[in-house]
């Protein structure tokens, strides 16, 4: 059977609020502690606040996870990410603060990967372990 996933689709500023509490309605009964609730929460925000700044529109999916934790997978069809490498080495500052929020998640999840190209869009996945 598959596990449990929802998935949320995101454009609009409430779009980020629904798929944070989701992610923690999911969390809850797997036993993540409050810490852990947070740090979910937070980067769940991120990644959906940046499809509403950069991309326009996408998706949050949030799949249940063995050994017990949650995948988050942001998906969308924008303009990509062309210094990826730059911004994940942590010297990149934008005007809008992009940047520090994908460095944000990469501190906070046990697996991390993005996947960007111009005209492709950019898919961010993380996983956050129970503790």
């Amino acid at each position: 059977a598959a596990l449990p996933h929802v998935l949320v689709p995101v454009r609009v500023e409430t779009d980020v609020v629904r798929a944070r509490n989701e992610a923690r309605d999911m969390a809850v009964p797997l036993g993540f502690s409050l810490t852990g609730r947070t740090r979910l929460a937070t980067a769940v925000s991120e990644l959906a606040r940046n499809i509403v700044l950069y991309a326009g529109e996408g998706e949050i999916e949030i799949v249940r996870t063995l050994p017990p934790g949650l995948e988050v997978v942001a998906r969308d069809r924008g303009p990509g990410i062309p210094n990826l490498e730059e911004i994940l080495s942590g010297n990149y500052r934008s005007k809008l603060g992009m940047g520090r929020g994908l460095l944000a998640v990469r501190e906070l999840a046990d697996v991390f990967d993005v996947d960007t190209g111009a005209g492709r869009g950019t898919r961010v996945r993380f996983v956050l372990r129970v503790r």
